[in-house]
């Protein structure tokens, strides 16, 4: 039995260390917007709906897995198809100075199913996060001067 016992501890899965993520917040006015439906044009309201986020240490900051839930609303009372809703998330690495490090732009898009006026979808995004800045996002593409 003791044989038995000390192999299964042997064969145990590695986890890495999970630690708490750097501050997450959302930049004001950026917290809903209106867009259009690529299908039936319809205009939609998308708003977060809670975030949710898990980190790992890495030498030159984290790796952040963030579950991030939104609000899909379609203002239309026209519901007879489904409607693609695509979207965009920008999150901005800032430092302690309130200065942009970098940013990431995540791309997807969300569904409202036939005959329904709500969608509460969740995201999954992995990025890794630069040592000792914050998160502040918000939902579309931000604009820069490099663009």
């Amino acid at each position: 039995m003791c044989l038995v016992a000390g192999l299964l501890a042997g064969c145990s899965t590695f986890e890495p260390e999970v630690v708490a993520c750097p501050d997450i917040s959302v930049a004001e006015g950026a917290e809903q917007v209106m867009t259009i439906g690529a299908e039936l044009e319809h205009v939609v309201s998308i708003r977060f709906n809670g975030v949710a986020a898990e980190c790992t240490p890495r030498s030159d900051g984290y790796a952040m897995k963030m579950d991030i839930g939104l609000m899909l609303k379609r203002l239309q009372n026209d519901r007879n198809k489904t409607e693609r809703v695509p979207f965009d998330i920008t999150l901005a690495f800032v430092d302690s100075k309130d200065e942009v490090v970098s940013r990431y732009i995540f791309s997807e898009e969300a569904f409202i199913g036939d005959l329904e006026a709500k969608s509460r979808p969740i995201f999954i995004l992995r990025t890794n996060v630069p040592a000792e800045t914050r998160i502040v996002m918000g939902l579309g593409r931000a604009v820069t001067t490099e663009e």
